[in-house]
């Protein structure tokens, strides 16, 4: 069966789709359809006719989360906060496009890593460098996914 993507919901699948390939390959451009799908969910939602109106006011204060109104991008918080993650999200889908040498859009170079004590069969977990600040990346896209889920589940299409 094809999927079809003609609503936020098929971009939500589509982002589960891409999580779980990104798990299995742990390739950077896996990475990047991740979060692409993560920063276009909002948008989807307010251009979305049938959208309920609380669904649409939650994607246009995260809009502006994710813009820098009103909030500062702190890399220190990216591990537990919803919004900075959002902030990352945007900043690496909107503003890495330009190549700036800008020290304020953040560089990504990912690597597998262990925990330790290992465990054996070792899993690796897909892992990236934010500057010098090492994430867990599909925990980040795993916390965007799982919020907008709820939210989709909370406010249905109507």
């Amino acid at each position: 069966m094809i999927p079809n993507l003609a609503n936020y919901d098929n971009l939500l699948a589509k982002l589960e789709y891409d999580l779980q390939r990104y798990l299995e390959n742990n390739h950077t451009y896996s990475m990047l359809d991740c979060l692409m799908g993560i920063n276009a969910i909002p948008e989807w939602i307010l251009h979305t006719d049938t959208a309920p109106a609380q669904l649409k006011t939650i994607a246009a204060q995260k809009i502006e989360v994710m813009k820098g109104v009103g909030f500062i991008f702190d890399p220190a918080n990216l591990d537990a906060d919803l919004d900075t993650q959002l902030g990352f999200v945007r900043l690496t889908c909107n503003h890495s496009k330009h190549k700036t040498d800008s020290p304020h859009i953040p560089r990504i170079k990912t690597i597998g890593a262990a925990t330790f004590p290992m465990v054996f069969p070792a899993t690796f977990t897909p892992m990236m460098f934010i500057g010098d600040k090492q994430v867990n990346a599909a925990k980040i896209i795993k916390a965007a996914l799982d919020f907008w889920k709820v939210q989709f589940e909370r406010f249905p299409i109507i």
